[in-house]
Formats: C-alpha cells, structure tokens, sequence
C-alpha cells in the first residue's frame, strides 16, 4: 500500500540518520531518531516496539548535555509512552 511504502520510505531515511548520528557522538539526534522510530511503530499500531524506543529515549537523554535538548527529549518520550496506553 502507500502508506506502507511511505512509512518503508520514512524508516530508511531516519535510520541512515541515526547511523550518522551515532557516528558523530550526536545524542540528541541519536535519541530523535529513535522517537522517530517510536512514531512509526506506533502507527503501524506496534505498541509494544514503540514503547520499546521511548524507553531506550529516556535512556539516551541522560547523554544529553544540553539541558533544553534533554527535557524537550524526555518530555516528548513521556508524553508519547502516556498516549500509547490510552
């Protein structure tokens, strides 16, 4: 389908940056990428891999030295985990 092509489409792209954020010690872009990831999931209705990412999010964000990029990560991985049990 489309939307299975776009999202195919979507995930490459967020994971050929993940790896060049996890190549260049980036953090913040590492743990956005895998929120990212976390979003696909989702909508692809796999709850338990999209927890599974926001967890490994709040991991990350302790590597965050920026104290705005890591509440704005953290932030944003609590309020997806709270939306996936709604």
């Amino acid at each position: 389908s489309v939307a299975a092509d776009r999202f195919a489409a979507a995930e490459a792209h967020i994971r050929h940056g993940l790896r060049l954020a996890e190549h260049e010690q980036l953090p913040y872009w590492v743990a956005k990428a895998h929120r990212h990831l976390a979003g696909i999931a989702a909508e692809r209705n796999d709850l338990e891999e999209a927890r599974r990412e926001l967890t490994y999010v709040l991991d990350l964000a302790r590597g965050i030295d920026l104290e705005t990029q890591r509440d704005e990560m953290v932030a944003g991985a609590h309020t997806a985990l709270a939306f996936s049990y709604l």
